[in-house]
Protein backbone atom coordinates (compact mmCIF):
# COMPACT_ATOMS: atom_id res chain seq x y z
CA UNK A 1 0.00 0.00 0.00
CA UNK A 2 1.41 3.50 -1.10
CA UNK A 3 0.17 6.51 -0.30
CA UNK A 4 1.96 10.02 -1.25
CA UNK A 5 3.54 11.60 1.32
CA UNK A 6 1.99 9.07 4.38
CA UNK A 7 4.35 6.39 5.93
CA UNK A 8 2.24 3.70 5.77
CA UNK A 9 3.24 0.39 8.16
CA UNK A 10 2.60 -3.09 6.93
CA UNK A 11 2.52 -6.10 9.40
CA UNK A 12 2.17 -9.62 8.26
CA UNK A 13 -0.98 -10.31 11.10
CA UNK A 14 0.07 -14.31 10.70
CA UNK A 15 3.73 -14.30 11.11
CA UNK A 16 4.38 -10.80 13.45
CA UNK A 17 3.37 -9.05 16.32
CA UNK A 18 1.76 -5.10 15.78
CA UNK A 19 5.01 -2.99 15.37
CA UNK A 20 3.13 -0.28 17.95
CA UNK A 21 4.33 0.33 21.95
CA UNK A 22 1.63 -0.94 24.75
CA UNK A 23 -1.23 1.68 24.76
CA UNK A 24 -0.66 3.49 21.76
CA UNK A 25 -4.01 3.82 20.06
CA UNK A 26 -7.19 5.86 20.88
CA UNK A 27 -9.35 3.52 18.20
CA UNK A 28 -8.51 0.68 16.33
CA UNK A 29 -10.69 -0.69 13.19
CA UNK A 30 -10.64 -3.74 12.23
CA UNK A 31 -12.99 -4.16 9.23
CA UNK A 32 -13.41 -7.58 6.96
CA UNK A 33 -9.64 -8.97 8.18
CA UNK A 34 -10.08 -11.46 10.95
CA UNK A 35 -11.58 -13.86 8.54
CA UNK A 36 -8.14 -13.40 6.48
CA UNK A 37 -5.99 -14.48 9.43
CA UNK A 38 -4.52 -17.93 11.06
CA UNK A 39 -4.80 -16.91 14.96
CA UNK A 40 -7.36 -15.04 15.27
CA UNK A 41 -7.02 -15.02 19.11
CA UNK A 42 -3.18 -13.88 19.04
CA UNK A 43 -3.99 -10.86 16.72
CA UNK A 44 -6.69 -9.38 19.49
CA UNK A 45 -4.38 -9.72 21.69
CA UNK A 46 -1.67 -7.53 20.33
CA UNK A 47 -4.95 -5.07 19.40
CA UNK A 48 -6.11 -5.31 23.14
CA UNK A 49 -2.40 -4.32 24.06
CA UNK A 50 -2.17 -1.89 21.77
CA UNK A 51 -5.08 -0.08 22.72
CA UNK A 52 -4.58 2.81 25.41
CA UNK A 53 -6.96 2.55 28.22
CA UNK A 54 -10.46 3.71 27.24
CA UNK A 55 -9.88 3.05 23.56
CA UNK A 56 -12.27 0.91 21.68
CA UNK A 57 -11.47 -1.55 18.34
CA UNK A 58 -14.40 -1.90 16.19
CA UNK A 59 -14.09 -5.53 14.56
CA UNK A 60 -16.36 -6.74 11.22
CA UNK A 61 -16.50 -9.89 9.40
CA UNK A 62 -19.05 -11.85 7.41
CA UNK A 63 -21.73 -13.04 9.12
CA UNK A 64 -21.61 -17.08 9.02
CA UNK A 65 -24.82 -17.22 11.72
CA UNK A 66 -26.87 -16.13 9.30
CA UNK A 67 -29.50 -18.25 7.38
CA UNK A 68 -28.75 -18.22 4.31
CA UNK A 69 -24.90 -19.39 5.35
CA UNK A 70 -26.47 -21.98 7.85
CA UNK A 71 -28.34 -23.52 5.11
CA UNK A 72 -25.03 -23.54 2.61
CA UNK A 73 -23.23 -25.61 5.66
CA UNK A 74 -26.05 -28.04 5.69
CA UNK A 75 -26.08 -28.82 2.12
CA UNK A 76 -22.34 -28.03 0.91
CA UNK A 77 -20.44 -28.24 4.07
CA UNK A 78 -18.99 -24.70 3.29
CA UNK A 79 -20.04 -21.20 5.30
CA UNK A 80 -21.04 -18.39 2.74
CA UNK A 81 -18.27 -16.72 1.66
CA UNK A 82 -16.37 -18.95 2.43
CA UNK A 83 -15.66 -22.03 -0.09
CA UNK A 84 -12.91 -24.97 -0.50
CA UNK A 85 -9.64 -22.87 -0.76
CA UNK A 86 -6.96 -23.75 -3.21
CA UNK A 87 -3.59 -24.93 -1.73
CA UNK A 88 -0.62 -22.19 -2.88
CA UNK A 89 -2.99 -19.99 -4.25
CA UNK A 90 -4.84 -17.96 -2.36
CA UNK A 91 -5.89 -14.60 -3.18
CA UNK A 92 -5.77 -13.28 0.50
CA UNK A 93 -7.22 -9.82 -0.44
CA UNK A 94 -10.69 -11.53 -1.54
CA UNK A 95 -12.88 -14.20 -0.34
CA UNK A 96 -10.44 -17.07 -2.09
CA UNK A 97 -8.04 -15.50 1.04
CA UNK A 98 -11.51 -16.33 3.89
CA UNK A 99 -9.44 -18.58 5.75
CA UNK A 100 -11.20 -18.47 9.16
CA UNK A 101 -14.56 -18.60 9.42
CA UNK A 102 -15.53 -16.97 12.59
CA UNK A 103 -19.13 -16.31 14.40
CA UNK A 104 -20.40 -13.82 16.44
CA UNK A 105 -20.06 -15.76 19.73
CA UNK A 106 -16.21 -16.48 19.14
CA UNK A 107 -15.34 -13.09 18.56
CA UNK A 108 -16.79 -11.49 21.38
CA UNK A 109 -15.23 -14.13 23.36
CA UNK A 110 -12.05 -14.02 22.14
CA UNK A 111 -12.06 -9.97 23.03
CA UNK A 112 -13.22 -10.96 26.38
CA UNK A 113 -10.81 -13.17 26.87
CA UNK A 114 -7.92 -10.33 26.28
CA UNK A 115 -9.49 -8.30 28.91
CA UNK A 116 -11.84 -6.10 26.47
CA UNK A 117 -15.29 -4.98 27.61
CA UNK A 118 -17.89 -5.76 24.62
CA UNK A 119 -20.10 -2.24 24.54
CA UNK A 120 -22.09 -3.10 21.33
CA UNK A 121 -22.89 -4.73 18.25
CA UNK A 122 -24.11 -4.10 15.22
CA UNK A 123 -25.29 -5.57 12.30
CA UNK A 124 -25.50 -4.20 7.91
CA UNK A 125 -28.85 -4.60 5.89
CA UNK A 126 -30.57 -7.50 6.42
CA UNK A 127 -29.94 -10.25 3.81
CA UNK A 128 -33.34 -10.67 1.42
CA UNK A 129 -32.05 -14.30 0.37
CA UNK A 130 -31.97 -15.57 4.26
CA UNK A 131 -36.26 -14.28 4.30
CA UNK A 132 -37.29 -17.76 2.52
CA UNK A 133 -34.99 -19.49 4.89
CA UNK A 134 -36.30 -17.73 7.79
CA UNK A 135 -40.33 -18.34 6.93
CA UNK A 136 -39.23 -22.20 6.76
CA UNK A 137 -37.06 -22.53 9.63
CA UNK A 138 -37.59 -19.81 12.15
CA UNK A 139 -39.77 -21.78 14.74
CA UNK A 140 -37.96 -25.13 14.83
CA UNK A 141 -34.48 -23.19 15.59
CA UNK A 142 -36.49 -21.46 17.59
CA UNK A 143 -37.61 -24.74 19.82
CA UNK A 144 -34.23 -26.49 19.33
CA UNK A 145 -32.40 -23.38 20.54
CA UNK A 146 -34.80 -22.96 23.92
CA UNK A 147 -33.84 -27.00 24.37
CA UNK A 148 -29.92 -26.85 23.68
CA UNK A 149 -29.26 -23.52 26.00
CA UNK A 150 -31.42 -25.29 28.58
CA UNK A 151 -29.23 -28.40 28.44
CA UNK A 152 -26.15 -26.09 28.04
CA UNK A 153 -27.11 -24.18 31.16
CA UNK A 154 -27.98 -27.23 33.44
CA UNK A 155 -26.55 -30.58 31.93
CA UNK A 156 -23.33 -29.39 30.48
CA UNK A 157 -22.82 -25.94 32.46
CA UNK A 158 -21.15 -23.83 30.44
CA UNK A 159 -23.44 -20.76 30.03
CA UNK A 160 -23.01 -18.48 32.37
CA UNK A 161 -24.08 -14.73 33.46
CA UNK A 162 -21.37 -13.81 31.33
CA UNK A 163 -22.11 -15.53 28.06
CA UNK A 164 -25.79 -15.94 28.08
CA UNK A 165 -26.66 -12.82 26.15
CA UNK A 166 -24.16 -13.80 23.77
CA UNK A 167 -24.87 -17.37 23.37
CA UNK A 168 -28.50 -16.00 22.95
CA UNK A 169 -28.04 -13.54 20.25
CA UNK A 170 -26.21 -15.81 18.17
CA UNK A 171 -29.82 -17.35 17.30
CA UNK A 172 -31.61 -13.42 17.32
CA UNK A 173 -34.03 -12.54 14.22
CA UNK A 174 -31.02 -9.90 13.33
CA UNK A 175 -28.42 -12.66 13.09
CA UNK A 176 -30.77 -14.67 11.79
CA UNK A 177 -31.15 -12.16 9.00
CA UNK A 178 -27.60 -10.14 8.62
CA UNK A 179 -25.02 -10.39 6.51
CA UNK A 180 -22.05 -8.38 8.42
CA UNK A 181 -21.32 -8.32 12.20
CA UNK A 182 -19.94 -5.61 14.01
CA UNK A 183 -18.31 -5.89 17.38
CA UNK A 184 -17.03 -2.71 19.60
CA UNK A 185 -15.15 -3.13 22.69
CA UNK A 186 -13.66 -1.01 25.25
CA UNK A 187 -10.01 -1.79 26.92
CA UNK A 188 -11.17 -0.41 30.32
Amino acid sequence: MELDGQSVDICDLNTQKLLYNDNTFDLITFTEVIEHIENHRLTLSEISRVLKPGGYVILSTPNILNLKSRVRFLFCGFWNLFGPLKVGDRKIESTGGNINPIHYFYIVHSLMETGLKIVRDSYDKIQTSSMFWMILFIIPVKIHSYFHLRKEKIKWRTIDSWNEEFVRKSNSIIMLLSRTVTVTALKP
